[in-house]
């Protein structure tokens, strides 16, 4: 018998095979409060290398970006965080996917 694609451990892999989002959940997991897109862009920097920039504006910028366009509205749609475009704040979201995410995140670390 197959599983649908659509599982929630499916999508959490999903979810997960992104370093910007993997870092980002772990980062809002940590510090447990909203934090705005530029600081989260800045510690995301930190620890993701990127050889073909050379300037941590531009990695932040960039980072920023893809964020913005790209991982924000997925983790959004997936109900791990609350993104307010307007006021450019991310925070995590609802409690059951969280507490599945981290289990998931927690045995990807231990793999390592």
């Amino acid at each position: 018998m197959q599983l649908p694609a659509s599982t929630p451990t499916t999508n959490a892999f999903e979810v997960l095979t992104h370093p910007l989002r993997w870092h980002t959940l772990k980062i809002l997991d940590e510090v447990d409060t909203a934090r705005n897109l530029a600081e989260l862009a800045a510690e995301i920097t930190e620890t993701v290398s990127d050889e073909s920039l050379n300037r941590a504006e531009e990695r932040i910028e960039r980072i920023q970006i893809a964020l913005h366009h790209c991982h924000l509205p997925k983790l959004v749609d997936d109900g791990l965080i609350i993104y307010d475009q307007e006021a450019r704040t991310v925070a995590l979201g609802d409690i059951e996917h969280r507490s599945q995410l981290k289990r998931l995140m927690d045995s990807e670390l231990s793999l390592v």
